[in-house]
């Protein structure tokens, strides 16, 4: 099973204040964010974590985390990991942006921060959300730009307290949904609905 997230900020010291997280200190945040991720990402599963993983610590606390953490890791690079968080964890794969199936025939590209098309720039008000919490990393492209065979366009870095959709476009940072891990499918079935309205989203596994 595929699993996506992002923005961890884990040992970020003001990431709890910065973003209103509901955590009293922050082992309680990593060990939320530790098991949430563990009841739904098997050893056999791929998790996707779309940058922004840990600010990193010369006292091994990092590796202690990531070595908890089921499944295959793949970093999508955010603008907050360096090359130690890279370099010094065992990641599976590291890229700057991929392009994955997400189920026979839907592709997905994932990326840190938001990929966003210019015609809804103007005619969608959410897009101003997206430039004023990313203003020089929100990438605007023209629909003929669009990566072939692309449907859906997953990333995090802009730290909302909802799942978006603006033109297929889904964040999966933490802050978004609930601290927990989605599923490809529950990507794919948002991205099904008609009305491009978000979902409920009900953890479950698949």
């Amino acid at each position: 099973m595929k699993y996506f997230s992002s923005d961890y900020h884990l040992f970020h010291a003001r990431i709890i204040e910065l973003n209103a997280r509901p955590f009293k200190s922050m082992k309680d945040m990593v060990d939320a964010i530790v098991k949430n991720y563990n009841e739904y990402v098997d050893i056999d599963d791929d998790m996707w974590i779309l940058g922004d993983f840990a600010f990193y610590k010369a006292d091994g606390r990092v590796e202690a985390v990531f070595n908890r953490l089921n499944g295959r890791k793949h970093l999508i690079i955010g603008n907050h990991d360096c090359d130690r968080i890279i370099k010094r964890l065992n990641w599976d794969s590291v890229a700057k942006e991929a392009r994955l199936e997400l189920r026979p025939g839907v592709w997905a590209h994932l990326s840190h921060c938001p990929i966003v098309h210019c015609d809804d720039l103007v005619k969608d008000d959410h897009a101003e959300i997206l430039k004023k919490k990313a203003p020089k990393c929100c990438k605007s492209i023209e629909a003929n730009e669009c990566a072939p065979n692309i449907d859906v366009y997953l990333h995090g870095h802009i730290h909302s307290n909802q799942r978006q959709c603006l033109q297929n476009c889904f964040d999966v940072g933490v802050d978004a949904c609930d601290f927990k891990p989605i599923s490809a499918a529950q990507i794919c079935e948002m991205w099904e609905n008609e009305t491009r309205q978000l979902l409920p989203l009900v953890h479950k596994r698949h």
